[in-house]
């Protein structure tokens, strides 16, 4: 079967806003290369995905934050994808700031062999982005007083931002047919040039490095299904740190469903459903798939 991809998630968050600039953190086993450009094109397919989260259901003017992406394979040598293009869009509403960003990642992949594997890769990505930055006042609803606050502008400013991201992963097994478990790693450094968000103070991105591992073990050769831990850590050099941890079971061309919870006091639990040309849509899905799936989030606290 050719493997095109097409991922349609929903995200609901009952939750808190988040310390770093970057997308929600749970949300990371879905958009990887979001995080780091080395993981695009990880799955060795075409694919084209569509999020979107809301955050603080029920409140007017809550946090929105959508994502449509891309990734395609466009080099292969003995029927391994060597090198990999990515591009994404995204918007992010968080009160009277608005960010509209586009982003471009590349990916090149090679077998390092390391401890006589042969079937491991090492992967070395970089990314680049531009992002809008809007800031509205009319979209701030403030305390008594904070109209006189010398730091708080009442004009619509924006601006445009370039950035830079790098990375790699390495992991294990590429061969997923075989059903031989495998592990990986990947340390990447987002926002690499610290820019100015608009004229307002205070207001700029910052570095982040970005820690991701996990492994997967087969339980059932016979409907190749897998257990999959990971974690992932984002350390903003402006002392913010955020981890989490997430447990992920997985039935091959099926379903899957997963849960963990993050050192903010995030907890969340994710499910969907895998539809291809066998499905009762198989007649649109010739050659490809299509994954639907949602996810659900709460905070109770930071830990």
């Amino acid at each position: 079967m050719k493997a095109i991809y097409v991922f349609i998630f929903v995200f609901i968050f009952f939750s808190n806003l988040q310390s770093q600039q970057l997308a929600n953190i749970s949300s990371f086993y879905d958009n990887a290369f979001l995080w780091n450009p080395a993981l695009t094109g990880r799955n060795n397919s075409f694919e084209v995905s569509a999020t979107h989260e809301q955050e603080w259901v029920g409140f007017d003017d809550a946090p929105k934050y959508s994502t449509i992406s891309l990734q395609y394979p466009f080099y292969r040598y003995a029927k391994s994808t060597q090198s990999s293009i990515g591009i994404s869009v995204d918007l992010d509403n968080i009160g009277p700031l608005q960010k509209i960003g586009l982003n471009g990642t590349y990916s090149y992949r090679f077998k390092p062999q390391l401890f006589d594997n042969k079937n491991d890769n090492l992967s070395i990505g970089f990314g680049v982005q531009i992002g809008k930055y809007q800031y509205d006042p009319s979209g701030l609803n403030g305390y008594d007083g904070l109209a006189n606050d010398p730091t708080v502008s009442d004009e619509i400013k924006s601006s445009l931002s370039p950035n830079l991201n790098i990375g790699f992963n390495y992991i294990s097994n590429t061969q997923y047919f075989n059903s031989k478990d495998l592990y990986y790693f990947g340390l990447s450094i987002n926002q690499a040039i610290p820019n100015r968000i608009s004229s307002l103070p205070l207001m700029h991105t910052a570095l982040h490095s970005t820690l991701s591992a996990g492994y997967r073990f087969y339980i059932d050769k016979r409907t190749v299904s897998h257990i999959e831990p990971n974690i992932m850590a984002i350390y903003a050099f402006q002392k913010a740190f955020l981890a989490m941890f997430n447990v992920r079971y997985n039935v091959d061309d099926k379903w899957w469903l997963s849960g963990g919870i993050a050192t903010n006091g995030e907890y969340f639990g994710q499910t969907g459903v895998i539809l291809d040309e066998d499905s009762f849509i198989g007649g649109l899905l010739t050659g490809s798939q299509l994954l639907i799936g949602v996810k659900v989030d709460y905070t109770f606290g930071v830990f």
